[in-house]
């Protein structure tokens, strides 16, 4: 198991908060994921056999969000 701290901007909301955890979570292989809207991090625990983190910041990406860095 492996973690990841992606800045993310675009999280406004707890709306924006519950959508992108889900959306992480339902990505095989992660198996945490923890958003902090007010700081704009994403914590993501992953299984690293599975999946790699460009794979986590596309789905971040694909949910509509902005991965910074």
């Amino acid at each position: 198991m492996e973690q990841v701290t992606f800045q993310v901007k675009g999280i406004h909301c707890s709306s924006c908060v519950k959508r992108l955890e889900q959306t992480l979570q339902q990505h095989d292989g992660v198996r945490r994921a923890d958003v902090d809207f007010k700081k704009g991090m994403v914590d993501v625990a992953f299984d690293p056999a599975t999946v790699d983190e460009r794979s986590i910041a596309e789905r971040i990406v694909d949910a509509g969000f902005t991965v910074r860095g």
